[in-house]
């Protein structure tokens, strides 16, 4: 996941005469401005995406971005995908069921291998040093690359969201969401091998109780 240029950078996507696509950026100051002139949504044909919706409002906290960005650098982990695994517990859908999770986890690599993963590459490597171009040309180019790589982010939400769409949100109590996200999010690092010490699972309880709120409390198993 992006840092704090997630939610500096906004961008659609256009057409022009032949068809193809022409990436128009805009840049966002702060969240707020965000908020406000976006109504939760980056790009206008996610408003049917609550998933996406999700994770751009959660993602806004700023302990929320630290955590995630810990559990990405730190324990190789796909912030998209704990952040699928939440928004499951938090929308009321329940838990994964036993068979669907590896298929999620194939799913996110292939795209993150494609796209994702290379795309990141290019934007880190044009940090610092621009030679041997301007650093204003390094920069734009910077910006292209990261517009690009927030919309195969994009993609990669879209993809999960429908793959939980049989998973019918229902209200449920704000502790048994919470124990469902706990829950999606353990399975997530058990299948993807990460071990789940305390710092991460102070970090899940950081986006868990940014998403949820209302009152509730880890159980002993979920407390740091």
């Amino acid at each position: 996941m992006l840092g704090r240029e997630f939610l500096k950078l906004g961008f659609e996507l256009g057409c022009i005469a032949h068809g193809s696509p022409i990436i128009v950026l805009r840049i966002i100051t702060s969240p707020t401005q965000f908020r406000e002139e976006n109504h939760g949504n980056l790009v206008a044909d996610t408003s049917e995406n609550s998933l996406w919706r999700f994770s751009l409002a959660v993602y806004a906290n700023s302990e929320v971005e630290h955590a995630c960005l810990r559990l990405q650098d730190e324990c190789g982990a796909d912030v998209n995908v704990i952040l699928f695994c939440c928004w499951m517990g938090c929308d009321g859908r329940g838990r994964f069921d036993a068979d669907e999770l590896p298929d999620v986890l194939v799913m996110a690599s292939r795209w993150y291998e494609k796209a994702i993963g290379p795309l990141r590459a290019l934007r880190r490597g044009l940090e610092g040093n621009p030679d041997p171009v301007s650093a204003d040309h390094c920069k734009a180019t910077r910006q292209k690359v990261l517009a690009a790589e927030l919309e195969a982010e994009r993609a990669l939400q879209a993809l999960l969201f429908e793959s939980a769409r049989h998973h019918a949100g229902r209200a449920k109590s704000p502790q048994h969401r919470a124990d469902d996200s706990f829950a999606n999010t353990a399975s997530y690092f058990q299948a993807a091998r990460i071990k789940q010490d305390r710092g991460v699972q102070q970090d899940i309880l950081t986006i868990v109780r940014a998403a949820i709120p209302e009152d509730w409390a880890p159980r002993s198993n979920e407390a740091p």
